[in-house]
């Protein structure tokens, strides 16, 4: 997320945006590496709306895993069924530094993302939306 998507989400009618992979990125964050370095690595036609880790439908990053059941995805129970399932799964893969077997969450930009300090992230965010504003009038 940057000032350009936070501005463009406002004009839009939204009351606010959600920036959660910003922060995923984030030092402070406690995502594990590999979650991270995927955000940091993917592009925007890398990620898909999946419910076959969770049982709910999330906004990921494509890999094995996905690829692999989405073709049962219909058939998959429902949240917490589902996201219990594929605890062990997740665990084992995370302790293998496999992420091709993890869930990776992201939004619909992680090439926007960075690895900086949450304070840093907003400043600059808000220092975009305060430029933007500043040069329209």
């Amino acid at each position: 997320m940057d000032g350009r998507g936070v501005l463009a989400a406002l004009t839009l009618g939204a009351q606010a945006v959600q920036m959660g992979t910003a922060f995923v990125t984030a030092v402070e964050s406690g995502a594990k590496t590999q979650h991270i370095d995927a955000i940091l690595t993917s592009t925007e036609d890398q990620t898909v709306i999946t419910s076959v880790f969770s049982g709910k439908p999330a906004r990921g990053i494509q890999n094995d895993f996905i690829r692999e059941i989405k073709p049962y995805e219909e058939d998959l129970p429902d949240y917490p069924i589902m996201n219990t399932l594929t605890a062990g799964i997740r665990s084992e893969a995370a302790k293998q530094n496999r992420p091709q077997w993890i869930h990776l969450w992201s939004g619909q930009s992680p090439r926007l993302s960075a690895r900086r300090n949450a304070a840093a992230l907003l400043s600059r965010i808000v220092l975009q939306v305060e430029t933007i504003i500043r040069d329209r009038r």
